[in-house]
């Protein structure tokens, strides 16, 4: 049973307007399922000297670290971590530093949010090919970006979803060892999230073998995973049988789970 999910977002993020994500609610809610540690990580953009796209112009951290403090305040029934989710515009261009990092339980970053058009870079041409090569450069600079302890949904295609099956078709094992691979040595772990499910309701249609031989390879290379509901709002924390179902079909389970995921069985009473 799962006990631990470290992507949750609040009422902090832009796109999250369900009055039921505070961090009291969830926490109970969570609690009474029988987790015993969760994670909450909001959006925000902090760059010395890339300015924020407007979806950020709001999201610069600082309720984050109110979140954070305030926490620390509150009598809660499980573990509640404080962690951030950040983007990134370009290969070598991330939207935190290492002061901000430092400042948070620990960080998601995605590598894959190209739904942000006009801001993120775009693929050099709009087709398999491209987004493959989108993908690649993106996590590989993320993996090395000696930021990030979480790579939130790895190998998503936001947006270009349609060619997500081409796209990693083209890519072979031996690749796409060696991108997961250095995600294990640099101990960037990969989330495992909604986005390994086909929602046609979402518009997210692909594939179940294409994120099935995605984790696989990962595991094979030594990737150390974690498990996110990156629930927006109350209804979707449904979601954690599918992602147990899908954790099981690539033999994803505790002894491959990162630290942060480890939580110790309660003491014997």
């Amino acid at each position: 049973m799962l006990v631990c999910d470290l992507h949750i977002h609040t009422v902090n993020s832009r796109c999250c307007s369900d009055p039921e994500q505070t961090v009291e609610r969830v926490a109970a809610r969570l609690a009474a399922r029988g987790f015993r540690r969760i994670g909450f990580t909001d959006h925000f953009w902090r760059h010395p000297t890339v300015p924020p796209s407007p979806f950020y112009q709001t999201q610069d951290g600082r309720a984050i670290l109110e979140l954070k403090a305030r926490v620390r305040e509150l009598a809660l029934p499980l573990e509640v971590l404080v962690g951030g989710e950040a983007d990134m515009v370009a290969p070598g261009v991330f939207g935190v530093d290492a002061a901000f990092r430092e400042q948070l339980d620990y960080l998601l970053l995605s590598s894959d949010h190209f739904q942000n058009r006009g801001f993120v870079q775009p693929p050099a041409e709009v087709s398999p090919r491209g987004i493959a090569r989108q993908l690649v450069e993106f996590f590989r600079s993320a993996a090395r970006s000696g930021l990030a302890d979480i790579l939130s949904h790895p190998f998503y295609p936001y947006s270009y979803t349609e060619f997500y099956d081409e796209a990693v078709a083209l890519l072979s094992d031996s690749q796409l060892l060696d991108l997961f691979g250095e995600a294990a040595a640099h101990q960037v772990a990969l989330e495992i999230n909604r986005c390994v499910i086909p929602d046609p309701a979402r518009g997210s249609v692909f594939s179940p073998e294409t994120p099935q031989r995605l984790f696989t390879l990962a595991r094979e290379a030594g990737c150390r995973f974690t498990l996110g509901s990156d629930a927006h709002r109350a209804s979707d924390f449904a979601i954690y049988p599918q992602l147990e179902a899908f954790m099981a079909s690539v033999g994803i389970g505790e002894p491959q789970f990162a630290p942060l995921m480890r939580v110790p069985a309660p003491a014997a009473g």
